[in-house]
């Protein structure tokens, strides 16, 4: 690829992000002021999405339009495909985006006005230039949009010819107030020239967001008695939902366990099938939620024939215990060490097709009979399909273990020996979440019931919507999504060892019914009131910062030289420090050499140069690496530099010599220091090598030599030092 293809590469791909970033801005921005909209949800008293759009094309050029056009259609269709009389997606989306269109066409018509006769990059500090860029940029262009979007919604059959001028003055107010809100605080921000809208940053941005905060705090104090009585009524109700599913389970939980007493009672006597359908048959007629009552003989193999024999003779010639193949169907179940067969199921006439269904042949049920069988309690199932469901509703088993002697044994090897069959509570999950509703006052809402017996794949039991007149449905077990923005009331029931999580949801209708609107008013007031307040900040500060633009150049002059000096002061720093060991290097040492013999004929302090060679430095390098042998330096330096006093200095002299210049220190210390640091060095291993040795040389200064003698001195101890094996200390004699 040629460098002019991945330059138009490059730039596709930063002004493809940009568009991302410009429409997520845009939505999240329409998010914000949607919560202030006043019904049915199209116009509000603030449109921050407006004055979004027009600061990002006045900075960062007009090819990003299509974010507008992304974001627009993005925060409509959230609004456009809940409405009752847009019940088709392609009506939905095509409103949606002639509403983006309007919205394009006006941040590119108020960009180009305001390119066009105002220049921005002087920063507006005048105060002509301020006005007119946001009269071009406020109330005329946002004629554009609230003139489209509202012909759009009339077009569109969802707006009446009464609400048309009320919803096209909200509209452009509420755009208005968007673009003289936002759009101070997005140029503070990111504008051109950046230093100088830097300056204003404090001084516009606290002002306006501390206004608008204070418009906020008003509106949500006149209206938060409203709001907490919503709540109070939406969660009583709510609350009252919960309690009825609790009491209607409860109840039928009882009749599970009042048919398994009548096992255990007629244990030397088994029921047959004419007193469970009489014992039961009350219970059911009670108890909607409650679809069937099954008992599920256990059989083993060896008795299977015997049982389906035993079965047929009571009327059902075609009876036999049948599994789901690969394909759903019901077919004879195969061979296997035990089946969980239905004996008997009431009502039978709507039930009969499960009757002989091996429930231990599908493994979400085999699962839950192994949990009841062992803990002897009673279980409920993972939403599943039941045999004789029809519709699309989930269902629920609840198992409950019967054992010999009507007893449940201690120990879980017993309960699995001694055990007889299960009472089978089955549930249709629908129509008990209908049950528990009933008759309810409750309008605008979904109830949802989710099984999160597993936190990280929580199912869909039931689904329940209610209209705005009251009447309800069953959703498909098809998992819906609730806006969690809105009111919501959540309670987590446990049953059959399981936990079920109820929850109900306001649709958008619901606050919209609910609410009142004297306090939109004073909403749009407050934020008009803010936004000439960013307009009067953004004159202020801009003249005082053209009366004070010569001051800047000057301090801006001062600071560069001043900055200049600071890094000529860390260059000359630099150059004395030797780049691997970052001691002093060669040039550096001799500097302070020559100012210690300076000292020393001058005042008589005499002063002594310790040579240190690193003895396997060419046998490291050969043996390993230049990289590895620069690191042993590194760290050779290191730990000279540990054993050393603040008034000594070290350097590296040569390849792996290092010189130490001493002052003051009677011949005596300087050997015992120069042992100390031959001994540090071999004492310790330097990874990956191991141990290194050092030789060292010491010399002391003489009256009328200069420095360069001093070291040649130290280098000949250190040349004997060598000669005798190294590893060792010599002073020049």
């Amino acid at each position: 690829m040629t460098t002019d293809g991945k330059q138009q590469q490059l730039s596709f791909s930063q002004t493809s992000y940009q568009i991302g970033v410009l429409a997520l801005l845009y939505f999240i921005g329409g998010k914000v002021g949607l919560f202030f909209a006043t019904p049915p949800g199209y116009t509000t008293a603030i449109w921050p999405p407006a004055g979004i759009a027009l600061a990002v094309l006045l900075i960062y050029g007009l090819r990003l339009w299509p974010g507008i056009l992304i974001g627009s259609i993005m925060i409509n269709m959230s609004l456009v495909i809940d409405i009752e009389k847009t019940s088709e997606l392609m009506p939905a989306l095509l409103l949606a985006l002639s509403i983006g269109a309007g919205a394009v066409v006006q941040a590119l018509v108020g960009s180009y006005f305001i390119k066009r006769y105002v220049n921005i990059y002087s920063g507006l500090i005048m105060p002509g230039s301020v006005i007119l860029f946001f009269a071009l940029g406020g109330p005329l262009s946002c004629l554009i949009s609230a003139t489209w979007g509202v012909t759009s919604l009339y077009i569109a059959d969802q707006l009446s010819t009464s609400n048309l001028l009320y919803n096209w003055v909200t509209w452009w107010v509420g755009d208005t107030i968007g673009v003289f809100l936002l759009v101070p605080l997005i140029f503070i921000w990111f504008g051109q020239p950046r230093e100088l809208w830097e300056q204003r940053r404090f001084h516009i941005t606290f002002p306006l967001i501390f206004t608008a905060l204070m418009v906020m705090a008003l509106f949500f104090i006149s209206s938060q008695q409203e709001q907490e009585k919503i709540e109070r009524e939406f969660s009583e109700q709510s609350r009252m939902v919960a309690d009825s599913l609790d009491k209607i389970v409860l109840r039928t939980i009882e009749v599970i366990y009042s048919t398994q007493s009548l096992f255990n009672l007629l244990e030397e006597t088994p029921v047959d099938r004419r007193q469970f359908r009489q014992y039961v048959e009350r219970s059911l007629s009670r108890n909607a939620g409650l679809q069937a009552l099954s008992w599920n003989r256990v059989v083993k193999h060896a008795d299977r024939e015997h049982f389906e024999s035993e079965i047929r003779a009571e009327g059902f010639p075609d009876f036999s215990i049948r599994e789901r193949n690969a394909s759903g169907e019901l077919v004879p179940a195969l061979p296997n060490e035990k089946y969980v067969a239905v004996t008997f199921i009431e009502p039978l006439k709507a039930n009969e097709k499960a009757l002989g269904y091996d429930v231990y042949s599908n493994p979400a049920r085999r699962n839950a009979l192994d949990l009841a069988t062992s803990t002897g309690k009673l279980i409920a199932t993972d939403p599943i399909k039941l045999v004789q469901e029809s519709g699309e509703q989930a269902g629920l088993l609840f198992f409950l273990p019967v054992y010999k002697n009507g007893q449940t044994p201690q120990r879980e090897y017993e309960r699995e020996e001694q055990l007889v069959g299960y009472i089978v509570g089955v549930f249709r999950t629908g129509d008990l979440l209908q049950e528990a509703i009933g008759d309810h006052d409750f309008e605008n809402v979904d109830v949802q019931l989710i099984d999160v017996n597993d936190p990280a794949r929580q199912v869909q039991l039931a689904n329940y919507s209610i209209d705005r007149d009251g009447r309800g449905h069953i959703r498909t077990r098809e998992k819906s999504t609730f806006n969690t923005d809105t009111l919501h009331w959540g309670k987590t029931l446990h049953y059959g060892q399981r936990p079920w999580l109820l929850q109900v949801y306001a649709n958008d209708e619901y606050l919209t019914d609910k609410r009142s609107w004297p306090t939109w008013g004073v909403l749009a007031g407050g934020f008009l009131f803010t936004a000439f307040l960013g307009s009067f900040l953004l004159i202020i500060t801009g003249r005082v910062i053209a009366d004070k633009i010569w001051i800047d150049e000057i301090q801006d002059r001062k600071s560069t030289l001043k900055d200049l000096r600071a890094a000529n002061k860390k260059l000359t720093e630099l150059a004395k420090i030797d780049p691997l060991t970052l001691t002093h290097n060669h040039r550096s040492i001799l500097e302070i050499g020559k100012r210690l013999n300076s000292e020393y004929k001058r005042y008589t302090t005499q002063y002594a140069v310790l040579a240190l060679e690193l003895s396997d430095y060419q046998e490291i390098a050969k043996q390993w690496d230049g990289k590895t042998a620069e690191l042993v330096l590194k760290e050779v330096s290191s730990r000279i530099n540990r054993q050393l006093r603040d008034t000594d200095d070290v350097g590296r002299w040569s390849e792996n010599v290092f010189l130490v210049l001493v002052r003051h220190t009677p011949q005596d210390q300087l050997v015992e220091l120069s042992k100390r640091i031959c001994e540090t060095i071999r004492s310790h291993d330097i990874e990956p090598v191991g141990s290194v040795t050092i030789s060292a040389g010491i010399a002391y200064s003489l009256y009328g030599e200069i420095f360069e003698d001093v070291v040649q001195r130290a280098t000949n101890s250190l040349a004997i030092s060598r000669r005798k094996g190294g590893k060792r200390v010599e002073m020049f004699r």
